[in-house]
């Protein structure tokens, strides 16, 4: 789509009813590239497929071997029904209507449209919005090769985003709450702007720092834990001012970074660092928190946040810190089991490598389970091996392992380790 499409420039155009009917096509630079790199995905996919449905890859039984080579299926239709459809794309306009054909057809009269709105997605930037509330929105795919009158059709229309962000500012103007006057409440906004842009900065910062070096790490997962909170009381203080997120249609300053990305960051850390031994009691405890951190974040953004968003934050955030907290609090002697290894396999993830024993049954386990193990351990032990599971009871009662090499001395002596830090950091003496 051409850039001036959706934004406003130093001339704009003017619509002019005879440069029409046309018609507009996916250009040939996407269809260049999307032809090749489809068609190698595709191939990926059905080799997946392949591969997960005849048994391969070390995994578990039938069920996951069905489950992941069905997964691999569909992804592979969707996307060639996606590339199919690129192909067949069509957008026609002409001087009353505006028309987008695919695998269906959609119109709608222009003089039926109440404006346009930019939408931020992978497979639309523009959505046309009907004047009738049941008729559904047009939503206009990106990769077009556009013209100045493709320009002119849209730009024309009403811009229902800064419409709606004009307004906006004008409430946080007159709301007595942000100052004194119109421009001390205006230049508080500014302010704020700037404030929230530095602080999702940090937060970024922050995240690829208790991602991919957390040392120390407890001081990583503290500042981790502690932004959401920072922006919760940004936003009290403030009176409403900052919000989790409003986006292009609202002047209000975001404050999403400071919540997604050190929960995303906690609930990574936890997975790669924790192993819990129920989690059906690990489940019970994170709702719970989950819950009273939906209301206590709905609160504190003063009702105006998106409930979808604020739920997703409280699941990850819940997860990530109440399995950090369990496991570095945790304060219990760890008891020691001795555990045959029977046998063992690597998952290779598009970003992680993760490697497992399968333990004979041992303690609490009725069964043979696997465990997740660090990479030096996974390549110098065998099948028919023994290892050493530490089970520790948790600083908030849920039961957490690690697995280690096993020391050449009695069951009953306890390990060398340091058991303040998570199961990839662990710093141990072997023999």
């Amino acid at each position: 789509m051409a850039s001036g499409a959706g934004s406003g420039s130093a001339a704009a155009p003017t619509f002019d009813p005879t440069l029409y009917p046309r018609t507009y096509k996916i250009s040939g630079a996407r269809r260049a590239f999307a032809l090749p790199f489809g068609a190698v995905t595709i191939a990926a996919c059905l080799v997946g497929t392949w591969y997960f449905g005849s048994g391969r890859g070390g995994l578990h039984g039938p069920q996951e071997a069905t489950f992941l080579a069905s997964i691999s299926l569909l992804f592979g239709l969707g996307l060639a029904l996606m590339i199919v459809r690129a192909f067949k794309l069509r957008v026609v306009l002409t001087a009353e209507t505006i028309e987008v054909e695919g695998f269906g057809q959609r119109q709608l009269r222009r003089d039926a449209i109440a404006g346009r709105r930019s939408h931020r997605s992978s497979t639309a930037t523009l959505v046309l919005v009907p004047q009738r509330k049941d008729q559904k929105k047009l939503r206009i795919p990106t990769g077009l090769q556009t013209d100045g009158a493709f320009d002119a059709w849209i730009i024309t229309l009403p811009d229902l985003d800064a419409a709606e962000l004009r307004e906006s500012e004008a409430e946080i103007a007159a709301n007595l709450e942000f100052g004194a006057t119109s421009e001390e409440r205006l230049a508080r906004l500014a302010r704020a702007a700037k404030v929230s842009k530095v602080l999702n900065l940090v937060a970024i910062f922050v995240g690829v720092w208790g991602l991919f070096w957390p040392h120390p790490y407890w001081g990583s997962i503290a500042v981790l834990a502690t932004l959401p909170w920072v922006a919760m009381m940004l936003m009290v203080q403030s009176r409403g001012l900052y919000r989790v997120t409003e986006g292009l249609k609202n002047a209000h300053p975001t404050l999403i970074s400071l919540y997604f990305v050190p929960a995303s960051v906690l609930t990574l850390r936890a997975t790669l660092d924790f192993q819990f031994l129920d989690w059906q009691q690990a489940m019970q405890t994170i709702v719970i928190c989950g819950v009273g951190l939906v209301l206590i974040a709905r609160a504190s953004n003063h009702g105006a946040g998106s409930w979808v968003l604020i739920i997703l934050w409280a699941g990850l955030y819940a997860y990530g810190a109440v399995a950090e907290a369990n496991g570095l609090f945790d304060r219990s002697r760890p008891e020691l089991f001795r555990v045959k290894v029977l046998d063992k396999h690597v998952v290779h993830g598009s970003h992680h490598t993760t490697f497992y024993l399968r333990l004979e049954p041992w303690g609490p386990r009725q069964a043979s389970r696997d465990a997740e193990a660090a990479a030096a351990l996974y390549n110098s032990i065998n099948p028919g091996d023994t290892v050493c599971v530490h089970l520790h009871a948790g600083a908030l009662k849920i039961p957490w392992y690690f697995v280690l090499a096993c020391r050449s001395q009695p069951p009953d002596s306890p390990p060398v380790g340091d058991y303040s830090r998570p199961n990839r950091s662990i710093k141990t003496t072997t023999s």
